[in-house]
C-alpha cells in the first residue's frame, strides 16, 4: 500500500508542475532590488497571432496598446484599479500571450569618449594593453568614475606624465598631466634637491 501510495505522488506532482502556466512558472516579483513602471506591463504574443487577435485581447482586458516594440512585444497600459502583478498573473494566462513581464527601464552606462578604447582597431588601448579588457575594466565605471581625492600608484617602469608633442603645441595635454603628484622640494637639475636618495623625482616617484 505505501508502495503505491508513493508511486502517485511520483506521478501527481510533476503533473500538477506541468500544469501550471509557463507565465507563472516563475515570480517576476522575487527580486525587491528591481523596480518597474507602474501602470503598464509588456506582452509578447505567441507567433501567429493576428490582428484581430490583439484587438479582442485589448478590449477584453481593458488594455491599451502604449506602443509597438517589435518581435512580437507590445507595451500595455493595464486598466485603472488593476496592480502590475495583477495584469501579470492574470494575463499570463490568456492562451493568445507568451509572456507578460512588468516594464523594468533600462539606463546607459558610462561610455568613455576616448576613440583609444575603441576595440575595433589595432590602433586601441584594448589591442595595446590587453589587461583592461582581461578584467573587463569599463564595467567598474558602471559603479563609479573615480574620485580626485585617490592616490593612484602605478607600479610599472613608468608613466607619459606629459603629451610628447608638448613642445610644439602647449595646448595638448595628458590625463595625468594635472593630477600626478609633484614633489615640491625637488627640481630637476640633475641633483638629488631634497636628499631622499632619488634624482629629479619631482613627479610621481622615481625608483629608478
Amino acid at each position: 500500500m505505501l508502495i503505491i501510495f508513493i508511486f502517485l505522488l511520483l506521478i501527481i506532482i510533476p503533473l500538477g508542475y506541468s500544469l501550471i502556466p509557463s507565465g507563472l512558472a516563475k515570480n517576476p516579483f522575487n527580486d525587491s532590488s528591481k523596480k518597474y513602471v507602474p501602470g503598464q506591463v509588456i506582452v509578447k504574443f505567441k507567433p501567429g497571432t493576428k490582428g484581430k487577435d490583439f484587438a479582442r485581447f485589448f478590449t477584453s482586458k481593458d488594455a491599451t496598446l502604449l506602443r509597438n516594440l517589435g518581435f512580437g512585444y507590445k507595451l500595455l497600459k493595464i486598466p485603472e484599479g488593476m496592480s502590475v502583478e495583477e495584469a501579470v498573473l492574470r494575463w499570463s494566462l490568456d492562451n493568445r500571450v507568451l509572456l507578460v513581464s512588468p516594464d523594468y527601464p533600462r539606463y546607459l552606462s558610462e561610455k568613455p569618449n576616448d576613440p583609444m578604447l575603441d576595440g575595433t582597431t589595432h590602433e586601441s588601448i584594448w589591442y595595446r594593453q590587453w589587461g583592461l579588457g582581461k578584467i573587463i575594466a569599463p564595467k567598474a565605471w558602471d559603479i563609479t568614475t573615480g574620485s580626485p581625492s585617490i592616490i593612484v600608484a602605478v607600479i610599472d617602469t613608468g608613466v607619459f606624465w606629459r603629451h610628447p608633442l608638448k613642445e610644439q603645441n602647449s595646448d595638448l595635454t595628458t590625463d595625468l598631466e594635472n593630477k600626478i603628484a609633484i614633489n615640491s622640494t625637488e627640481t630637476i637639475d640633475g641633483l638629488d634637491n631634497d636628499g631622499n636618495g632619488y634624482i629629479d623625482d619631482r613627479y610621481g616617484w622615481n625608483f629608478n
